[in-house]
């Protein structure tokens, strides 16, 4: 018999795979633009960004039933897919980091990445959402972080000086 964490572990890894389809996808596409086959793969991108909905709504349904109280953050974060570039604040001359936002709030962000971001380091980040131009700079401290499988890090930032 499966608990309702055994689901919504199943449903956040199924989560985690439609992130990486979503992101090679419009990686792909982006680097052949205006080719027909760009024109395909983006619209390959925009059934995986409604497939990863779908899972969204799993994963609401499964923690709903788990937890009928209502998270307790200051705001709302909003599921939203994006790319992310940043740098320490510390050392300007550092290699910068790629990474891909998860959610995002007014107060902070969730990002997934290949390196582990060590809590308490501060960081200059510029976010690009894909449903929107602006780009968005912010800097914050990462407030946690874990290994979510082999070579895959899941960051919390809380954006503030």
């Amino acid at each position: 018999m499966f608990t309702s964490e055994d689901h919504n572990n199943y449903f956040e890894q199924l989560a985690r795979v439609e992130r990486k389809m979503v992101y090679c996808t419009f990686e792909l596409a982006r680097s052949m633009e205006g080719s027909p086959l760009g024109g395909i793969l983006k619209k390959m991108g925009e059934n995986e960004v409604r497939h990863y909905g779908y899972i969204l709504k799993m994963i609401e349904v499964a923690t709903d039933l788990r937890q009928p109280e209502h998270e307790k953050r200051r705001e709302p974060r909003k599921r939203c897919l994006g790319t992310i570039r940043l740098w320490r604040v510390q050392d300007q001359e550092t290699e910068e980091v790629s990474a891909r936002c998860v959610n995002l709030s007014t107060h902070g962000i969730c990002l997934e990445c290949s390196e582990r971001l060590l809590p308490g380091t501060a960081w200059e980040l510029e976010i690009q959402l894909f449903d929107t131009e602006e780009l968005l700079g912010r800097r914050g401290r990462i407030v946690w972080c874990k290994e979510v499988e082999a070579g895959l890090y899941m960051s919390g930032m809380e954006f503030g000086p």
